[in-house]
């Protein structure tokens, strides 16, 4: 059996989900090699590519491990890989700038040459396809219904096109960003960006002098939300019961963990099918679909995060999600031999 690469970073020294599935991985009888950002630029390990030939040579090198990835490598797990905070902060203006260029062109052009592995997902396809305008377009047109949208990068425009109708409207941001706020004492506040019901008229107002894109939505009803973990041919939805918090109950990453009971979801066979439609239509192998279901019992589908974190839906719900990742990584595709949620 060929290894198993896991392109991750540590988060604060602490497990991550990458280490989990490692460890699945090697408890099926797999093998793991790290290649993190953080150890490549503290000289912890060292990454080489030569061409000697025509042929091309991609070595990895640590204390433990000297190998060849163009050979010994049969899957890619990648997982949310970035240069360390540490070292970025400590470079100024310019430097800063060609630090992160090089580093970026450097790794985008390993990942690229390792196309012919199996990748949990295929590069780069895993970060385009983070991209919401396109992921609405393609969700329209395989048959999912989503919520009536526009995307401008004018209010007045926005404000035009919102002023007729009678529904809510939400705002929602591409990314999720958080920042920091100093308080009286020296307390720091951390706020972020979430799905926000608004009032038409305030977008009369909102003109900013640094103007970003913006997303509004027709506001849709909820019964309930789902996150639909989608691991090669396996679907499994948990139900999220936001609607009985006051808190998450415009956007569920409010965490109302108390309060929102996580459940097991079973979707209909129309809806599981197009899920899977959905992420062979974008070449992904792994991705967690987000889904509002109505009190009348639609399903409309919300957006897609190619690299959804998955921990605390597996740790609320008991779904195998950490396992049947490890399962198709070492089968090195998506035909593996699925671990059910009931077994």
């Amino acid at each position: 059996m060929k290894n198993i690469l896991i392109i991750d970073d540590k988060e604060n020294g602490n497990d991550t989900s990458a280490d989990f599935v490692g460890k699945h991985i090697e408890d099926l009888g797999g093998n793991c090699v790290y290649l993190r950002l953080h150890d490549l630029a503290n000289k912890k390990s060292c990454l080489s590519v030569s061409y000697d030939e025509g042929v091309q040579h991609i070595i990895f090198k640590n204390d433990v491990v000297n190998v060849d990835l163009t050979k010994e490598i049969q899957s890619v797990f990648f997982w949310r890989p970035r240069l360390p905070k540490e070292i970025i902060d400590k470079i100024e203006g310019k430097d800063k700038l060609f630090y992160r260029a090089e580093w970026g062109n450097f790794m985008r052009g390993i990942y690229l040459s390792l196309k012919d592995c199996f990748w949990m997902n295929p590069y780069p396809q895993n970060v385009i396809y983070e991209e919401k305008v396109y992921q609405l377009k393609i969700a329209q047109e395989i048959g999912f219904r989503i919520p009536q949208s526009f995307i401008t990068t004018s209010i007045e425009e926005a404000s035009q096109y919102l002023a007729p109708i009678k529904e809510d409207v939400v705002y929602k941001p591409f990314s999720q960003n958080f920042w920091e706020k100093k308080k009286e004492g020296g307390k720091i506040d951390v706020y972020g960006l979430y799905t926000t019901v608004i009032k038409k008229e305030d977008l009369n107002d909102s003109e900013h002098e640094f103007p970003t894109p913006n997303i509004f939505q027709v506001y849709v009803p909820k019964k309930i939300e789902l996150r639909i973990t989608c691991v090669g041919k396996a679907v499994m939805a948990c139900e999220i019961q936001s609607q009985k918090s006051e808190i998450a109950k415009h956007d569920w990453r409010h965490y109302d963990l108390d309060n929102t009971p996580h459940l097991k979801h079973k979707l209909p066979k129309d809806i599981e099918n197009l899920c899977l439609k959905y992420l062979r239509n974008l070449n992904l192998t792994y991705g967690c679909i987000d889904m509002i279901v109505t009190p009348d019992d639609e399903y409309i589908f919300l957006e897609l995060n190619p690299n959804g974190q998955f921990g605390w839906i597996e740790e609320l719900t008991g779904f195998p999600i950490t396992e049947n990742i490890a399962r198709m990584l070492i089968k090195g595709s998506i035909d593996y031999e699925i671990k059910g949620w009931d077994d």
